[in-house]
C-alpha cells in the first residue's frame, strides 16, 4: 500500500502501537437459572465473574452482546421484558415490557443496524425493535412461526433464522420481514433447542436435546446437513454460539455437572472450559470475540470480511489520500463521517485485537 512508502516512520509507530496494545481478550457471557444471574469469563473459561444477579434480573432466558456498542442485552420472563446494561453489568436500562414482549424465548442483535430481534410464543412470532426499544414490529407471525425456541441473525446475509418445534425445523425470513422460508425439517432437525449462524463460512448450526443429543450444521440454504458433535460430547444442550473469527463453537449444557464446552467449527477438539459451580443451570450464551469484526473495506483491503493488516493500511492510506479508499468510514467507531482520524484509531484498536486472538484461542 502507498502509505507504507510515504510515511515509513509512522508505519513503524503504528505497528509498534498495534502490537503493544493487547486489548480485550474476548469474553463468553451466559445467563443461568440458579440465583438468576448473568456471568462472564474469558474465552478460555478463566476469571469467571458475576455481572448481574437477582433482583437485578429475574428468570432470564437469553442473552446477546453488542461488542462495538459496549452493551449486554437480555430477555426475561419476570417481569417480562428486554433489558440492557454495559458489558460490566452497570447502568441497567429497561427497553421493552409487556405487551410489546410476551412469552419471550430467544434474543439476538444486529449491531450494524442497531436492531434487536426476539422470538416469542404469545403469540408465536419473530419481532424486532431499535436498540433503544422504539419502533417494535412483527416481521414473521403464526402460522409461519409456531413454537419458536431459538433465534440467530445473519446480518451480512440479511436474514434472521429460528428453530421451532411445531413442526420441527429451521426457518428464516429477511431482516425487515417478508415470506418465511423453511430450510430444514424433521428428520434433519429433531427436537431443536438452539441455533447460531456463521456468516463468514455460510453455515447455520443447531443443537438438539433428544437423546442421543447432537449439534448439527448445514449451508445457510439448508443444504449439506451434517452432525459435528455427538453425545456424549454434547449432553442436554441449552444454547450455542459461534466465534467465526477464531473458529470456535461454544455451547452450554445442563447434564450434571452443568458445563460450557467448545470445539472447532468442525466439531473436533471438544473441551470443557467452565463447569459447576461456576456454571449452574445455564440457559443462554453469547460471544464477545477476541477480534471485533468492525468490518472490511472492500476492495482495497481484500474483501475478506475480517479486520486485518490490509484494513489498517487501507484506512491509513485513505486518511492520507481519501480518494484511494473511496471515502470509507468505520461506523460507529469512525463517527460515520468519512475517513478521518477517528477511523485511523478505530482500525488501530481493531488491528491490535488481532494479536489477542491466538491467546484467546489457545489450547
Amino acid at each position: 500500500m502507498a502509505y507504507r512508502g510515504r510515511f515509513p516512520g509512522l508505519y513503524v509507530f503504528t505497528a509498534v502501537l498495534a502490537g503493544a496494545a493487547l486489548a480485550d481478550q474476548g469474553h463468553i457471557y451466559w445467563a443461568q437459572s440458579y440465583e438468576d444471574a448473568i456471568n462472564r469469563s474469558d474465552l478460555d473459561g478463566h476469571a469467571p465473574q458475576t455481572l448481574l444477579i437477582w433482583p437485578q434480573l429475574d428468570d432470564a432466558v437469553a442473552v446477546a452482546v453488542d461488542p462495538s456498542g459496549g452493551r449486554l442485552y437480555w430477555v426475561q420472563t419476570n417481569p417480562v421484558g428486554i433489558y440492557r446494561a454495559r458489558l460490566n453489568g452497570k447502568n441497567i436500562e429497561t427497553l421493552l415490557e409487556w405487551p410489546a414482549v410476551d412469552g419471550p424465548v430467544a434474543l439476538a442483535v444486529d449491531p450494524a443496524a442497531h436492531k434487536l430481534y426476539w422470538a416469542q410464543r404469545s403469540p408465536s412470532s419473530i419481532r424486532r425493535a431499535n436498540f433503544d426499544g422504539s419502533n417494535a414490529e412483527t416481521i414473521a407471525a403464526w402460522p409461519a412461526v409456531d413454537g419458536p425456541v431459538a433465534l440467530a441473525v445473519d446480518a451480512p446475509g440479511g436474514k434472521v433464522y429460528w428453530a421451532q418445534t411445531t413442526p420441527e425445523g429451521i426457518r428464516r425470513v429477511s431482516l425487515a420481514g417478508g415470506p418465511v422460508q423453511p430450510i430444514l425439517a424433521f428428520p434433519q432437525v429433531d427436537d431443536p433447542v438452539a441455533v447460531a449462524v456463521d456468516s463468514v463460512a455460510g453455515k447455520v448450526y443447531w443443537a438438539e436435546s433428544l437423546f442421543p443429543e447432537r449439534i448439527r450444521r448445514a449451508d445457510l440454504n439448508g443444504e449439506n446437513p451434517e452432525t459435528v458433535v455427538f453425545w456424549p460430547g454434547v449432553d442436554d444442550p441449552t444454547a450455542i454460539a459461534v466465534d467465526s473469527i477464531c473458529g470456535r463453537l461454544y455451547w452450554s449444557q445442563r447434564s450434571f455437572p452443568d458445563r460450557i464446552r467448545r470445539s472447532d467449527l468442525s466439531g473436533t477438539n471438544v473441551a470443557t472450559i467452565l463447569e459447576w459451580p461456576e456454571v449452574d443451570g445455564p440457559v443462554g450464551v453469547a460471544i464477545d470475540p477476541a477480534i471485533r469484526p468492525y468490518g472490511d473495506i472492500f476492495p482495497w483491503s481484500g474483501g475478506n470480511g475480517v479486520v486485518d493488516v490490509d484494513d489498517l493500511f487501507c484506512v491509513l492510506d485513505g486518511f492520507a489520500a481519501p480518494s484511494l479508499c473511496l471515502g470509507a468510514d468505520i461506523y460507529p467507531c469512525g463517527g460515520g463521517d468519512g475517513i478521518d482520524v477517528d477511523d485511523v484509531f478505530a482500525l488501530l484498536d481493531a488491528f491490535a485485537d488481532m494479536f489477542s486472538c491466538p491467546h484467546a484461542c489457545a489450547q
